[in-house]
């Protein structure tokens, strides 16, 4: 026998103490949920019953057991399984084998001073909030999630001083594409944690997801794969919005699991084994899941910037993330036109933690691209939608077909890219929209830029005032040219 030996574990044994460790955390948090919805009760002098709307403490909160949504029957489909796969140079996503063991010194060194804090939320509350649901699209496990998580943690950020939000991805300019969530300071723009929803139905649970996603890549090559799997697409997703929203935490729930992603370093991301909604075991420790999502969001408070762009001063910057030089693309800068090419981190750089416009269909963002400074980048989240990629495929065609008015009628085009999954469009730098003011100055200049697209056989369609700016009618900063943008119509 090799004194080696014991150290070695077979697979079976392995599950076996997995399991055991689910039972005995399931068993906790059923103890904990019991003591915290007891009915507190008395008699006064009439004999009557009373019943106390007792307010909850921080301890109690902190090992609530969020009620887990049901499925109910539906015809509604999820579009998320049907992205087409590209090519891309991927990440390496590894196992986050410390996670346990930070959650628990977190937990002893942060929050038991908090336990005797009074919440503002009254029990029966908490049974409102706790109150299950069924389930039959992504939107309603996104419905049970704000009262049954996202309502309890606020609570609990606030009885420790943090003043935070979660808000919704689609139409905030300060976070580029579009998470379903994004969790945010309440003194800061900026987001601090990108969040990903998936219906449980739809996604593996009690994975680990590192593993899966090695296992899914391999499977799609051979023999080739027209699609991916939803494992490949929901961690290339994580990794896109982490970096392009500077993030070093993320986060991606089913409602009934929740995964904790970190970056370090420039390329590697850590994943946590999955999170049920009975908590986690370190030790005979129990961890409640609302200790591991204040563990990330605590993080994400205190060290969650991963870089500094060129012109941010944050004081969160870790050096590990400093932006790299530009990669050379191995190939004729003009053969990039027109067709989609795999581009990775080093070979494009985008320096705006806000996006410059979002749009209907797509965020435009500031960077660099190989030996081209100042671009703008037009963002197509093909994760969000899917049909992003018929829509930027139609204004790559239109760019080809308007070549000879590029530079002068509308921006030069610098290629169409995949960037991990999401499709990207570089263009030149034109300025900003005109004003409703500003019009009659440049009205005669608009109007050549009209003609020489209808020369062409080109009708816009789209060149109208909104909000007191024509947002597709661009002038140059020293004002003396107009570009006309914006062909996915």
């Amino acid at each position: 026998m090799h004194l080696n030996d014991k150290d070695q574990t077979s697979p079976e044994d392995a599950r076996m103490r997995q399991e055991l460790a689910r039972k005995k955390a399931e068993s906790k948090a059923q103890q904990l949920r019991t003591r915290l919805f007891h009915t507190t009760t008395a008699t006064d002098k009439t004999g009557t019953t009373v019943v106390f709307d007792t307010h909850l403490s921080f301890e109690d909160l902190l090992h609530t057991v969020p009620a887990a949504c049901g499925k109910r029957d539906t015809n509604i489909t999820n579009p998320t399984n049907i992205i087409p796969i590209y090519p891309r140079s991927c990440e390496t996503f590894v196992p986050w084998p410390s996670f346990a063991e930070e959650v628990y010194e977190f937990s002893e060194s942060y929050l038991k001073d908090c336990f005797g804090l009074v919440s503002e939320i009254t029990m029966n509350q908490m049974k409102v909030f706790q109150r299950g649901i069924n389930a039959g699209c992504e939107r309603d496990v996104e419905s049970s999630l704000e009262s049954s998580t996202f309502a309890v943690l606020v609570e609990l950020l606030g009885l420790m001083g943090i003043g935070s939000s979660f808000f919704r991805g689609d139409g905030d300019s300060s976070v580029i594409l579009e998470p379903d969530y994004t969790w945010k300071l309440l003194t800061h723009p900026n987001c601090n944690l990108p969040i990903e929803v998936k219906p449980f139905w739809l996604f593996p649970e009690q994975v680990d997801l590192a593993a899966q996603y090695e296992k899914d890549l391999s499977t799609s090559k051979d023999p080739p794969v027209i699609t991916e799997s939803v494992t490949v697409q929901a961690l290339n997703q994580m990794y896109v919005y982490m970096s392009l929203n500077s993030c070093r935490y993320a986060a991606l729930t089913t409602q009934h699991e929740l995964h904790c992603f970190k970056r370090c370093g420039a390329s590697n991301v850590q994943i946590s084994s999955p999170i049920p909604l009975a908590g986690i075991m370190h030790l005979d420790h129990h961890l409640s899941y609302f200790e591991c999502w204040l563990f990330m969001l605590y993080n994400a408070r205190q060290r969650g910037i991963t870089a500094s762009h060129s012109d941010s001063a944050s004081s969160n910057s870790f050096a590990e993330y400093n932006l790299q030089s530009l990669e050379p693309i191995h190939a004729p800068f003009q053969s990039l036109y027109y067709h989609l090419r795999e581009i990775n981190a080093n070979q494009i750089r985008f320096t705006e933690t806000h996006a410059f416009a979002k749009g209907a269909v797509g965020t435009v963002i500031t960077g660099d691209f190989h030996n081209q400074p100042g671009l703008k980048f037009k963002l197509y989240d093909v994760y969000h939608d899917p049909l992003y990629v018929d829509i930027s495929m139609k204004e790559v065609a239109m760019y080809k077909t308007l070549e000879s008015l590029q530079g002068t009628i509308i921006p030069m085009f610098y290629g169409y890219f995949n960037y991990h999954g999401i499709l990207v469009i570089a263009m030149e730098d034109c300025g900003v929209p005109i004003t409703v003011e500003e019009y009659p100055f440049f009205e005669l200049r608009v109007g050549t830029c009209v003609t020489a697209l209808h020369a062409l056989g080109v009708h816009h369609q789209d060149l109208e005032a909104r909000d007191g700016l024509y947002p597709n009618i661009l002038k140059s900063q020293c004002g003396t040219k107009i570009r006309i943008i914006d062909f996915h119509l």
